[in-house]
C-alpha cells in the first residue's frame, strides 16, 4: 500500500511539473537590454571608444526565438574603420545603423521577414562583410557567442532622423527596436 501511495504521489508531482512547464512554454515575451562594445583594432589603429547596441530579444518560454541588436554608427566613429573598403557606405547615408540578427533554427521566421521590414520607407539594407569579420574577432563577440548572427547595415537616406523603428515578429507585439 505504501508503495502504491508513493507511486501516486510521484505521478501527481510529475504531472503537475509537466503541466506547469507546458503552459510556460507557449508564453511569448520581449526583453530589451544594451550592450557596449568597448575598444577595437583595425590594421595599425586602436581605439577605446564604445559602440552602443540596443538588444531586443524575442522569447518563447525560456528559449530565444529571435534576437536583434542595432546601433547607430556615426561618421566619425572609429568603428567605421571596420567597414574596410565599404567605408564609403557610411558617408553616403544620413544615418547608418549596424544590425545583427539571430534566429532560432527551429522556428519558421526567417531573416527575410525582418530584412524586408527594414527595407521599407527609404531604407537600404546592405552587406558589410568586413565589419562582420572584424567584429567577430572582438573579444566580446567571442564571449557572447555572436558568431551565428547575421550582420548587416541599415542606411537611411533622409534628412529626418529615424527616431523609431518598429519591427513585427509573428507571434509577438510590434516593437520599437531603436
Amino acid at each position: 500500500m505504501k508503495i502504491l501511495l508513493n507511486y501516486l504521489a510521484l505521478t501527481m508531482l510529475a504531472s503537475a511539473f509537466l503541466g506547469c512547464a507546458g503552459s510556460y512554454r507557449g508564453h511569448n515575451r520581449i526583453q530589451e537590454s544594451n550592450i557596449n562594445i568597448r575598444g577595437g583594432v583595425f590594421k595599425d589603429m586602436e581605439w577605446e571608444d564604445e559602440l552602443r547596441l540596443k538588444r531586443t530579444s524575442f522569447f518563447q518560454g525560456a528559449n530565444i526565438h529571435y534576437d536583434v541588436l542595432i546601433g547607430e554608427l556615426s561618421k566619425d566613429s572609429p568603428f567605421g574603420n571596420w567597414l574596410g573598403n565599404d567605408k564609403n557606405l557610411l558617408n553616403s547615408c544620413d544615418q547608418f545603423f549596424v544590425i545583427m540578427l539571430y534566429r532560432n533554427q527551429r522556428n519558421s521566421i526567417g531573416h527575410t521577414t525582418v530584412v524586408e521590414q527594414l527595407r521599407s520607407l527609404n531604407r537600404d539594407v546592405v552587406e558589410i562583410p568586413s565589419f562582420r569579420t572584424n567584429f567577430n574577432q572582438h573579444y566580446l563577440s567571442k564571449e557572447m557567442n555572436f558568431k551565428p548572427y547575421l550582420v548587416k547595415a541599415l542606411c537611411v537616406k533622409s534628412p529626418e532622423k529615424l527616431g523609431e523603428l518598429n519591427l513585427f515578429i509573428p507571434g509577438f507585439k510590434q516593437q520599437n527596436i531603436l
